[in-house]
């Protein structure tokens, strides 16, 4: 059984890694230090779970777990510094399995990993439980992913291109996306997609 963590920070990479190998030395632990090196590891291995930093080299925060979780039918925890209901809700809706607070003691940890690799899903009940229902909470992944351009500063014309849209296909979603997120225009839209597609 093998577990892929991908965080940028050697020390908990290898805490983490220790901790899981005390709990079952049977695991093969393998260590990515930023998302590309997690892509080129999910082509090369299969994985049972995937442990996700949200902010390291290479990663647009929550704007790329799709396309992590697209080279993988391992379930993904994100374990992040972040632990906003927003972000931890943002994932939810991005399809992952899990989501572990950096600051989590190590019987959390654990308990959480062996949850996951039993089938279940874990997210803190405070998150889930919020009365606040963020926008972005509403965006499904496509959305996700144009914000994202947008973030970026692409045109119409170049997020079609990037996407393989039309262009009108991807002014309605500027529109839908707009709307949803309760803004005027383009810049405010990615001024509002800084702050919520990236991990604080």
């Amino acid at each position: 059984m093998k577990i892929l963590i991908c965080d940028d920070h050697a020390l908990f990479r290898d805490g983490l890694k220790q901790l899981i190998l005390q709990h079952n030395s049977a695991f093969t632990v393998i260590e990515a230090a930023s998302m590309a090196e997690g892509r080129q590891q999910c082509e090369q291995h299969t994985f049972s779970l995937i442990l996700l930093d949200l902010n390291m080299p290479g990663s647009n925060g929550v704007a790329s777990l799709p396309e992590i979780c697209s080279r993988t039918t391992a379930p993904v925890i994100v374990v992040s510094a972040d632990d906003r209901n927003e972000t931890i809700q943002m994932t939810v809706r991005q399809g992952v399995a899990g989501y572990l607070a950096k600051s989590s003691d190590s019987t959390a940890m654990i308990s959480v990993i062996k949850k996951v690799l039993a089938g279940e899903k874990y997210f803190p009940a405070a998150a889930l439980q919020a009365n606040k229902h963020t926008a972005a909470l509403s965006l499904n992944t496509r959305q996700i992913e144009i914000l994202q351009c947008l973030v970026d500063g692409l045109s119409n014309k170049q997020i079609a291109d990037k996407i393989n849209l039309s262009e009108g296909t991807v002014r309605q979603y500027v529109t839908i996306i707009l709307r949803t997120l309760g803004v005027d225009n383009r810049t405010q839209a990615a001024n509002a997609g800084r702050q919520l597609l990236l991990p604080a």
